[in-house]
Formats: structure tokens, C-alpha cells, sequence
């Protein structure tokens, strides 16, 4: 479970950290905000913008 879950925050790291190499800042970080899906999975997650 441990390890599991060490995982996952490292992917969430590695991926907010591609955003700031391109100068995307995410304002608003929290468990609603993250979307956790297997790649075998076909699911595509909806991606609301806020104008």
C-alpha cells in the first residue's frame, strides 16, 4: 500500500513538474483536481476550463 501510494505522488510530481517546464502554474492543487486512471484503461477524463 506504502509503495503504491509512494508512486503515485511521484507521478503527480514528475507531471506537475513537466507543467512548470513549460510555465504552466496549477492555482488550485487538491484530491478533486487529480485524475488517476490505469493506461490500459480507455477512459479519457473531461478537462473543464475556467475562463
Amino acid at each position: 500500500m506504502e509503495l503504491h501510494l509512494l508512486t503515485i505522488f511521484r507521478e503527480l510530481a514528475a507531471g506537475l513538474s513537466a507543467l512548470h517546464s513549460v510555465g504552466v502554474l496549477h492555482l488550485n492543487l487538491n484530491l478533486e483536481n487529480i485524475y488517476i486512471s490505469h493506461f490500459e484503461s480507455e477512459t479519457i477524463p473531461h478537462v473543464k476550463k475556467n475562463n
